[in-house]
């Protein structure tokens, strides 16, 4: 279904099953269906709620910039129109830092919270990554006169933000919070360690022979359908 942002931007929505809502948000340059396999894995006993977040799979892009808390007041308007009170949220990449905003504004509403591969700021990327965001800037700035270099260049900007804004947000989530990284993850596991210092009520996982794109993986779902069946009367 397609659902209007407040800015009448349209946002492609999915919704399958019933029961306890879990939005599932995705990272950068990905769409909805990166969360099929998990979808396809949960038990019954949930409301699965797929987001293509601005900008990518079947939403709209808008007049905005992407930040993190214009694809945050997003996902606060997608929840008002679906009129859902309490839900979990589980995001990727760009999609966990999309949800950890999303837990802080609405924290009396997000009652868990799984953060795969988050990071609060540029400096927790690790150098490779780091260099490759820089590269792919200065290819693309002088590009941005057209409309889909423009929009490749905010995507990666949003991928190497340094804005506060998210740990301001921090102390403000009040939901149970899991954390999972893998071994070769583009984040630094230090900031992985910060972030769950940092977040009241967290703990962090680390998985063996990983990287950053897990999502797929068999041991991320059971991970996933464990905790959140663990907080279903919480």
């Amino acid at each position: 279904m397609i659902l209007k942002s407040r800015d009448d931007t349209p946002i492609n929505v999915e919704v399958s099953g019933n029961g306890k809502p879990i939005v599932l948000l995705h990272g950068g340059f990905q769409d909805l269906k990166s969360y099929d396999r998990l979808v396809h894995s949960f038990p019954e006993g949930y409301m699965l709620i797929q987001i293509d977040t601005r900008g990518h799979g079947k939403s709209g892009y808008g007049d905005f910039h992407l930040t993190f808390d214009v694809l945050g007041k997003d996902i606060e308007d997608v929840i008002r129109q679906l009129e859902i009170n309490q839900f979990s949220i589980v995001g990727f990449s760009d999609g966990a830092n999309i949800a950890l905003y999303t837990a802080a504004v609405l924290r009396n509403q997000v009652k868990s919270l799984v953060l795969i591969s988050p990071n609060l700021e540029i400096q927790g990327l690790k150098t490779p990554m780091k260099v490759a965001i820089a590269l792919l800037k200065l290819i693309l700035k002088p590009l941005r006169s057209n409309l889909l270099f423009l929009h490749l260049y905010d995507k990666i900007s949003l991928m190497a933000h340094n804005s506060v804004l998210l740990r301001n947000c921090v102390p403000d989530v009040k939901a149970r919070v899991l954390i999972i990284s893998s071994q070769f993850d583009v984040i630094h596991k230090s900031h992985i360690i910060e972030i769950a210092k940092l977040i009241p009520n967290s703990s962090a996982i680390f998985l063996k022979k990983l990287g950053h794109n897990m999502l797929d993986q068999g041991v991320i779902h059971d991970i996933i359908i464990q905790f959140e069946s663990e907080n279903v009367d919480h």
